[in-house]
């Protein structure tokens, strides 16, 4: 058995949460918002995206993303 890799933390605090429980959430606005709001503070800003995608289960049937 492959031992699992440690998970890092992060202390940075996210701008935004985007919730996808819901199927096309509306998050437009909120986001235009959060981008013009840091790019206002700092012009240089730089983003990171991320993305939580469910555990792949072997021999489950793909799913659309």
């Amino acid at each position: 058995m492959v031992p699992k890799a440690p998970v890092r933390y992060d202390p940075r605090t996210p701008r935004v949460t985007i919730d996808f429980s819901t199927p096309s959430p509306n998050y437009r606005d909120l986001l235009r918002l959060a981008v013009r709001l840091a790019e206002a503070r700092d012009s240089a800003v730089r983003f990171d995206v991320v993305a939580v995608a469910p555990a792949f289960q072997s021999g489950a049937p793909p799913q659309a993303v």
